[in-house]
């Protein structure tokens, strides 16, 4: 298939399950470069383009591209070399004080752009139930009054329950009420990233620094997402912990998440801990059926779909996971009845489920214990961060598998690790994928440890 074609394709499908800020936002920005011995290679404009993509959508895109040419799919993702466009003759600049003043809609647009916010997440749009009632309660309180009260706001939970998105709502909320603030949204990863980076400029550079610095530092409201992956690294925590301590005197609001409790976090120097413990702390737990349903009708109307509540309901009460991998397996319902151009019915969704109960409602822990049980190795173990050979290949097994089957992308599998990076887990897959060709224990081993979850 022709390069454009299949990534037109790819976009397309994209579509169903990818939030609409960024298929607005970062997929326009990327263009196939080149489909040759089946390696897909992606071109972009810029390094947070990347990141994004390959954070989020790596294995998604990966895994769409295989299903249309129906054979495996290498992803490479490029960034654009910078150029600077030459104005030719006939391009002249415009009039100097003549300019169209920007509406105040655009205005909050560009204003929730530049603080990495996106517009999709909102409170509006946020369900609310047991699970994440006092989270959600404390998360309007700081919108309406950043630096009264709840300070530093704390939010916790395990992946893919609504953490980012009441994060985020938070940011937008308090631009559209305080429109002069500087709202600053970064996740841990990135802030570990941005900090090295800067490092590395200050030797041609010399306010580099000093810039990376004053972002953090002069913003009215902090939000850090995943805050658990400055742990174990010494120079990112001194440069966090006298960001904080900066906001913090200033009476500016601070709003962290991440998927343990500040005390559970390993290596996590004690003196930011505690910091982060001095505030509101809430957690997240799993939606009940209720919420779940809830999500699910939410979900079809944003999609405009017409699909009965009675099928919503069932897939909610028959898919007992995290929110993310609920959508997920709502998207391939949706999908796999689109393309067979079957009915929205309970029916022939009772009869899909039925086909996929086996893999898509196989959990990524489920996964893990079944590894560790086959190789005989406890769980933390698996998990740590030991580089002893009889641990190694377990883990990267386990990694392969969770990645194959469940719908958590690279970095929600490296935080299911441990807080491994992404690329750590794709390292780790692709290894996988490599050995079982030419390694017949390796092989059986797989499909031993598949049988044992039930999947054939």
């Amino acid at each position: 298939m022709e390069k454009i074609q299949l990534w037109k394709t790819i976009i397309g499908e994209l579509k169903l399950s990818a939030s609409s800020a960024d298929i607005k936002t970062f997929f326009p920005q990327i263009s196939a470069a080149s489909f040759e011995e089946n390696v897909l290679t992606l071109s972009c404009n810029s390094p947070i383009v990347k990141e994004r993509i390959e954070n989020r959508y790596y294995s998604q895109i990966r895994r769409i591209a295989e299903k249309i040419v129906k054979e495996k799919v290498e992803l490479s993702i490029t960034v654009k070399p910078f150029e600077l466009k030459k104005l030719s003759s006939k391009e002249k600049i415009g009039p100097l004080f003549n300019q169209e003043k920007p509406s105040p809609e655009k205005d909050l647009l560009q204003k929730k752009s530049s603080a990495n916010l996106f517009e999709k997440y909102t409170f509006e749009n946020f369900i609310v139930g047991a699970n994440n009632r006092l989270a959600h309660t404390v998360a309007l309180n700081v919108a309406e009054n950043p630096g009264k009260a709840y300070n530093p706001f704390f939010i916790y939970s395990e992946v893919g329950l609504g953490k980012t998105h009441l994060m985020q709502a938070i940011g937008n909320r308090v631009l559209e009420k305080f429109p002069k603030y500087r709202v600053v949204y970064c996740p841990g990863e990135s802030f570990t990233n941005e900090l090295v980076e800067s490092i590395r400029l200050a030797k041609v550079q010399k306010d580099a620094l000093t810039n990376f610095k004053n972002k953090f530092r002069r913003a009215d409201m902090l939000l850090v997402d995943d805050v658990q992956f400055i742990a174990g690294r010494e120079a990112t925590q001194e440069e966090f912990f006298h960001a904080f301590n900066t906001l913090f005197m200033a009476g500016k609001q601070i709003v962290l998440t991440s998927d343990k409790h500040p005390n559970e976090i390993i290596k996590l120097e004690k003196r930011l801990s505690s910091r982060f413990s001095s505030g509101m702390i809430a957690d997240m737990q799993m939606p009940d059926s209720d919420v779940r349903s809830a999500i699910l009708r939410a979900k079809k109307e944003e999609m405009r779909l017409n699909i009965p509540n009675e099928v919503c309901d069932f897939i909610a009460q028959n898919t007992q996971t995290n929110i993310r991998e609920l959508e997920g397996i709502f998207t391939q319902i949706i999908t796999s009845l689109q393309a067979s151009n079957k009915p929205f019915t309970l029916e022939e969704t009772r009869e899909i489920m039925g086909k996929k109960e086996k893999t898509q409602n196989v959990s990524p822990n489920t996964i893990v214990k079944a590894v560790s049980a086959y190789y005989s190795i406890k769980l933390p173990d698996i998990k740590g961060h030991r580089r002893l050979k009889e641990f190694v290949r377990p883990r990267q097994l386990a990694m392969f598998l969770t990645q194959q089957l469940t719908n958590l992308s690279l970095t929600d599998i490296g935080n299911l690790f441990g807080g491994k990076d992404h690329t750590t887990v794709l390292h780790a897959t692709r290894k996988i994928k490599e050995d079982i060709v030419k390694n017949a224990r390796l092989k059986q081993d797989v499909e031993n440890i598949k049988n044992a979850l039930g999947i054939k």
